[in-house]
């Protein structure tokens, strides 16, 4: 019998990316191009059934995918006008295996939380 078998496993994965947007059509500063160093966590969940060598999701797997959007053009990597904390979350979150939340920092202090219902 596996030690793993029977639980449930929750793994935080702390990332941080520099990239480029600006909101279209916004009326405000952030209609410029300009640049962030987003900061967050991705919070993936599963059961001792989910996992694949022993690994919920390999560490690596998150690196990979948060090192598309390093040095990117939002507006470009993303295909929108409007590449808002919100979106950018979101699409964190669909791409990560078994990610169930994900915090993140478009500065300090203006944080984005996205989950499942």
């Amino acid at each position: 019998m596996s030690v793993v078998n029977n639980k449930k496993f929750q793994l935080v994965k702390d990332f941080k990316f520099d990239s480029a947007h600006h909101l279209k059509g916004y009326l405000g500063q952030c209609s410029n191009v300009h640049g962030h160093t987003w900061t967050g966590k991705v919070y993936c969940e599963g059961s001792s059934d989910m996992l694949e060598n022993n690994m919920l999701t390999d560490f690596s797997v998150i690196k990979s995918m948060i090192a598309t959007l390093d040095h990117t053009d939002l507006n470009v990597m993303l295909d929108t006008d409007m590449p808002t904390a919100e979106l950018i979350a979101a699409y964190i979150l669909e791409n990560i295996p078994y990610a169930v939340r994900v915090d993140l920092y478009e500065s300090p202090g203006s944080k984005v939380t996205v989950t499942f219902w």
